[in-house]
This record gives C-alpha cells, sequence and structure tokens, in this order.
C-alpha cells in the first residue's frame, strides 16, 4: 500500500476466510512484517488519515529458507 504523504495509515490485514489476522497503524513510509503469517492469500484494508480507504491482495509464498 502505497500512500502520496506521510502520516498515519490504519492497517487491518484479513485470509481468504475473511478473518482479521493483524491490525496496526503504521506512520508512512514504514513497511508491515508479516514474518509471523502463514503462507496463503491476504487482503490488507488501509484507511488513510483523510478516511480514503482501499483494498489490496497479497500472496505471502512459503519460506524457501531451510
Amino acid at each position: 500500500v502505497e500512500t502520496e504523504s506521510d502520516g498515519q495509515l490504519w492497517v487491518e490485514i484479513y485470509d481468504v476466510r475473511g478473518l482479521l489476522v493483524k491490525k496496526d497503524m503504521i506512520i508512512c513510509p514504514a513497511r508491515l512484517d508479516i514474518t509471523r503469517l502463514n503462507p496463503g492469500i491476504y487482503f490488507i484494508r488501509a484507511t488513510h488519515s483523510d478516511g480514503r480507504r482501499e483494498v489490496v491482495e497479497f500472496v505471502k509464498a512459503p519460506s524457501t529458507r531451510r
């Protein structure tokens, strides 16, 4: 999720079943730590400080580390 300006961004991550798996407020620019999420399909719902919302789908691939 990209934002045009620095500021607060409320982020909710849902799994493919619609269950909330992570909720956080970040200060942009920032990165989300998804290391504790299992591999799979997720949706990020981001709410900007001005009230705009957007939803972005992403896939977390299985780790290739052994």
